[in-house]
């Protein structure tokens, strides 16, 4: 499809979108409730370790005296019932199939260890125990975990060039007022569902890599083989960061909001203007851009590209017309599932559509 049939596409929706003030009346309403995450993470090779901290406001879920997690990572386990990808796929496991998964070392509740159970339809779900409190009083989870990472062209995964960070932490599962909704792994569409969030994240890689990660910017801090790098990001629906030694990096700008593409020169060159102009024409259809970066990144992966809150993946050796749809189709999905956020298996409709 020609950029211009996208453009035209998009247009023709914006004009429908325009009789009815969708996207405002979609963001939360309270938007100083929102649930917070402070995540450490290191990189250590073949796994992922790092401490969590949840912090949320009552709203009826802590009175059944736990808080649930998905743990979208144990879909990459080996015995899993719902994995990212068949076993024989060679787009995804190009070195044969690989495992991984998330382990829970300990979890604490408003600083005192508590107690904690792996469960759901399979092993998906963390349910950690918790106090009963006032309505809209604070609680405050910490967890310890440790994340496997697959040699794979996932969306968690070690690949030839890259290390893709997605999924690799517990994400609280949304309450809905009387019962947490767990999400199971799907290898089709995207198996998610979250509330809007707001990020604060240190991640620690070895200093030879280069970071592109959701959020902005807060410091890099450089300790000889280590490098620390500090983002911020304000309503997330979701994080990740892609990894790789190889990364180029150009930086633009539209409607305010900084624009970074990482790959190589041919694919920098060609998608920086291409990111910019769909920022700026989505801005001006769909309502202001939700975040104050955004990073576009060239990654061997599997299923074209794939939307995060502040990044998006771009599969590697994809020809120009699909690089170009690929791009619009992620950068579109930052209004159309992270800043008006749905259950994404139940209602694929209105982020997709």
């Amino acid at each position: 499809m020609s950029l211009k049939r996208i453009f035209a596409c998009v247009a023709a929706a914006a004009t429908l979108l325009a009789a009815c003030p969708l996207f405002t009346a979609c963001r939360d309403k309270n938007q100083t409730a929102k649930n917070e995450y402070v995540l450490s993470a290191a990189y250590l090779g073949d796994e992922i370790k790092g401490t969590l901290g949840y912090t949320y406001r009552n709203d009826g879920r802590a009175d059944r005296g736990e808080v649930r997690f998905n743990l979208y990572a144990n879909a990459y386990r080996e015995g899993a019932k719902y994995a990212p990808a068949k076993k024989e796929d060679k787009s995804a496991y190009p070195k044969g199939v690989s495992y991984g998964k998330t382990e829970i070392l300990a979890c604490y509740f408003n600083g005192e260890k508590t107690d904690f159970k792996v469960c759901g339809e399979d092993e998906n779900v963390l349910s950690v125990t918790v106090k009963p409190s006032a309505k809209g009083e604070k609680g405050n989870i910490l967890i310890d975990f440790r994340t496997a990472l697959p040699t794979a062209n996932t969306r968690l995964g070690i690949t030839e060039s890259t290390v893709n960070l997605a999924d690799f932490f517990p994400v609280a599962c949304v309450w809905d007022g009387s019962q947490y909704t767990e999400c199971v792994y799907s290898d089709l569409g995207d198996p998610y569902f979250a509330e809007s969030s707001d990020y604060t994240v240190s991640l620690s890689v070895p200093s030879e890599y280069v970071a592109a990660s959701s959020g902005t910017p807060d410091g890099t801090i450089v300790d000889g083989t280590r490098t620390t790098y500090r983002y911020t990001l304000k309503g997330g629906r979701d994080y990740a960061a892609v990894l790789s030694k190889e990364f180029g990096v150009s930086v633009g700008e539209a409607v305010g909001a900084t624009v970074n593409v990482y790959g190589s020169q041919d694919f920098r060159d060609k998608t920086l203007p291409l990111a910019e102009k769909a920022i700026s024409y989505f801005s001006g259809v769909f309502g202001k851009f939700p975040y104050g970066a955004m990073a576009v990144v060239e990654t061997p992966f599997y299923r074209g590209g794939m939307e995060y809150s502040g990044l998006c993946y771009v599969s590697e050796g994809l020809d120009e017309e699909k690089t170009a749809v690929s791009v619009e189709h992620e950068i579109a999905h930052q209004w159309w599932q992270s800043a008006v956020g749905t259950n994404q298996i139940g209602e694929a409709w209105l982020d997709e559509g």
